[in-house]
């Protein structure tokens, strides 16, 4: 993402819970220092939001894209990620909605608001094709992937951020959209990939049709 907006003309601000991870991805993408700056950002805390605007102001002007990206998924995942909805804790389930959601709704009121006060703007949303659907839980055992339900109900709930705000900032010239990809190819086992596209064509071409 960062890539096309810059391609684009975009100056770009990269924001993470390690400056040193953006300040590597500037270097992998070989993205000038005019067009770029590195800042740590913890999606989960106001005040953290806040001095992201503050600092994209004071080196860009104005922010006219957000791009809501940060998530507790597989890559990153929490103590108990992998426990079962039995057992799930409550402290994983804090920690997802603060990353996926708290933060996702923070971004959107910190940054919209800086946004409808300037005239306009656009924000997107990484949903998640499980922000649509359920897990197919049955393609997962022994993959060491997993989908906890966290995961599942917090990306829903991006998703329907997402509809309340596109309403509601319609008239403000600010457009709010979410992005819901499905699986992305990351060295799975052959199995895996075979489970899921089986599934993926008995769910559009249904056997037992007559």
């Amino acid at each position: 993402m960062a890539s096309a907006l810059v391609e684009k003309g975009a100056k770009v601000i990269l924001a993470d819970l390690s400056l040193e991870k953006c300040q590597d991805t500037i270097d992998k993408l070989r993205i000038s220092a005019e067009m770029t700056i590195p800042l740590r950002l913890d999606v989960a805390s106001s005040t953290s939001w806040k001095k992201a605007l503050a600092d994209g102001i004071e080196h860009f002007g104005k922010i006219d894209i957000l791009v809501n990206g940060a998530a507790s998924t597989n890559q990153s995942k929490t103590a108990s990620f992998e426990a079962g909805f039995e057992n799930f804790p409550e402290e994983d389930w804090d920690r997802i909605m603060d990353i996926n959601l708290k933060g996702t709704f923070l971004g959107c009121q910190i940054i919209g608001q800086h946004m409808v006060q300037n005239g306009g703007g656009s924000i997107i949303n990484i949903g998640s094709l499980y922000g649509v659907v359920s897990p197919n839980h049955r393609i997962y055992p022994g993959t060491g992937i997993f989908q906890p339900v966290a995961y599942s109900v917090s990306k829903h709930a991006v998703v329907s951020l997402t509809k309340y705000l596109a309403t509601l900032w319609a008239d403000k010239h600010v457009r709010v959209n979410a992005l819901s990809p499905g699986g992305v190819w990351n060295g799975h086992e052959a199995y895996f990939m075979s489970d899921t596209s089986n599934s993926i064509l008995q769910e559009t071409w249904p056997t037992n049709l007559t």
